[in-house]
C-alpha cells in the first residue's frame, strides 16, 4: 500500500513538472517572438529616422547645392523630431516647386524634366 502511494506521488510530481516545463517553454517562445518583433520594429524606425542632427536632416549641403543662394532661406521646411523621412522630402519638394526662383538653373532643369516625364 505504501509503495502504491509512493509511486502515485512520484508520478504526480513528474506530471506536474512536465506541465510546468511546457508552460515555461511556451512563455519563453512568446518572449522570443516579442523580442524579435520589437527588434524588427526598432530597425524599421531607424530606417525612417534621419541620420543628421540639424534642422535639415543632415542635408544642408545638398539643399544649398540645389539653391542659388548662400544660405538656406528661413521659410525652407525644417525637420521635426519623429517626422517620417518621406514626409519631410514631400515638404521640401513642395517648397522647391513653389520657390523656383531660388533654385539653381541646373536643378530647375532636372525638376522640369521630371515633371515632363510624368
Amino acid at each position: 500500500m505504501k509503495t502504491t502511494k509512493l509511486l502515485l506521488t512520484v508520478a504526480c510530481f513528474f506530471l506536474l513538472n512536465v506541465g510546468f516545463a511546457q508552460n515555461n517553454s511556451s512563455t519563453n517562445d512568446e518572449k522570443q517572438k516579442i523580442e524579435a518583433r520589437n527588434a524588427a520594429l526598432s530597425s524599421k524606425d531607424k530606417a525612417i529616422r534621419p541620420v543628421g542632427k540639424d534642422e535639415y536632416m543632415g542635408k544642408q549641403k545638398e539643399i544649398l547645392a540645389k539653391l542659388n543662394v548662400k544660405e538656406i532661406p528661413a521659410d525652407f521646411p525644417k525637420y521635426k523630431e519623429g517626422m517620417a523621412v518621406e514626409d519631410y522630402k514631400k515638404m521640401m519638394k513642395l517648397w522647391m516647386k513653389n520657390n523656383k526662383d531660388l533654385l539653381n538653373p541646373e536643378f530647375k532643369k532636372k525638376m522640369e524634366a521630371k515633371k515632363g516625364d510624368r
